[in-house]
C-alpha cells in the first residue's frame, strides 16, 4: 500500500488496532494486519505495506512514546527464518478530530 494510501487508511477510521506485521525473507513489502472500527462495526484488514508504510507506522508509534523500532527489526529482520512475524500488544489508534491521532495501549 502506498504512503498516502496508509494515511488515508487511518483518517477513514475512527480506530485502528494494530495487530501484526509479516515479512517473508528478501520481499519488498511486509503483510499488515488491523483491525478498524467505523461507525460502530469492526473490521479486520490485511495488507501489503513497503517499507516506507512500515516507517509511518513505527513514527505514529514513537509520536505517542511506544518505540517498538528495535523490536520490530529484531523479530523482521535479525532472523534467519523465512518467514518473520511481529505480534503487537494491545495498541490502538484513535482517530480524533482533524485526523489527529491518540494512542490507547
Amino acid at each position: 500500500m502506498a504512503t498516502l494510501q496508509l494515511e488515508q487508511f487511518f483518517a477513514r477510521f475512527e480506530s485502528v488496532t494494530f495487530e501484526h506485521l509479516v515479512y517473508e525473507a528478501n520481499d519488498e513489502a511486509l503483510l499488515f494486519s488491523c483491525s478498524a472500527v467505523k461507525n460502530g462495526k469492526t473490521y479486520h484488514s490485511k495488507f501489503p505495506i513497503d517499507f516506507t508504510g512500515l516507517n509511518i507506522i513505527i513514527g505514529k508509534l514513537t509520536a505517542f512514546g511506544v518505540d517498538v523500532y528495535d523490536q520490530i527489526c529484531s523479530s523482521l529482520f535479525d532472523s534467519t527464518q523465512r518467514i518473520r512475524e511481529y505480534q503487537f500488544e494491545d495498541i490502538t489508534l484513535l482517530n480524533t478530530a482533524n485526523e489527529e491521532f491518540s494512542l490507547v495501549a
